[in-house]
């Protein structure tokens, strides 16, 4: 992943930051299966205002290198695609697809990738919830178990009710 470490906190031009701006609209509307996150859960996910996220997302504002770092590691967005369109937007779903390719018995068992790619976006969206992450806090504090553990049975839980 590209480091930000060494951004001044106006590097981009009117254009590109106009350009990031539209992909920060889009990464957000993308979460939370289709229905798309609001703009103050956004700003809650990455730690920053709710005016200071939807100046950002207008274009308004400029983007410090703790901002953009931050968006890109909470939400799983490629820095690369965040910055320039580059690449893909969820470099991580394509990982884990490869590695189900990879898994010696899915292919002789007949194993169709694309619903287990589909479930890897919406366990990675909803690790991203800021809902989820408070539920699955609250879950470990209470039992005692791990946050993983915990974030596990809240997604799972969550997962299921879609269904």
């Amino acid at each position: 992943m590209q480091t930000y470490r060494g951004v001044k906190s106006n590097p981009f031009s009117s254009d590109e930051r106009q350009a990031i701006a539209e992909r920060l609209g889009i990464v957000r509307r993308s979460m939370r299966q289709g229905k798309g996150m609001l703009q103050s859960e956004m700003a809650e996910l990455v730690d920053v205002s709710h005016s200071h996220y939807s100046k950002c997302e207008s274009g308004h504002n400029s983007f410090s290198s703790r901002f953009l770092e931050r968006f890109s590691e909470r939400t799983g967005i490629s820095s690369q695609w965040l910055l320039h369109g580059a690449g893909e937007m969820f470099p991580r779903v394509r990982e884990l697809r490869e590695e189900l390719l990879g898994w010696p018995g899915a292919r002789g068992a007949g194993v169709s990738v694309q619903p287990a790619e589909e479930m890897i976006r919406k366990i990675l969206e909803a690790s991203h919830d800021p809902q989820v992450v408070a539920a699955a806090e609250a879950l470990a504090q209470a039992t005692g178990s791990s946050y993983d553990e915990s974030a596990a049975m809240v997604i799972a839980r969550r997962l299921a009710a879609m269904e």
